[in-house]
């Protein structure tokens, strides 16, 4: 897997650089190989990740829909940055730990 780590039950996703739509085509594949493994909390990890793209929002939009509030969360958000900025518009950032 690319974008994914699965450690003790935990896909956490981390994608360097600018998240588009298709790093998010790519994870969503391995969003269904880790499902198949019986992963169902996953961490979204904005370390090292510059900028995202609105489908990739809408990406983690549906992947919140899919496991719910409770089983996921997104940490390492820069304060000043676009990533905030986006998921702020998307009322993901109260997910941020």
């Amino acid at each position: 897997m690319r974008y994914m780590r699965i450690s003790d039950g935990i896909g956490t996703i981390n994608v360097p650089g600018d998240w588009t739509l298709l790093e998010s085509h790519d994870i969503e594949e391995e969003l269904g190989e880790s499902l198949g493994k019986g992963v169902s909390r996953y961490v979204v990890d904005f370390s090292g990740t510059d900028s995202i793209d609105y489908a990739s929002v809408q990406f983690l939009n549906n992947l919140l829909s899919r496991v719910g509030t409770d089983k996921m969360v997104i940490c390492n958000v820069s304060p000043k940055s676009l990533v905030l900025y986006m998921l702020e518009k998307s009322d993901l950032a109260a997910l941020i730990v």
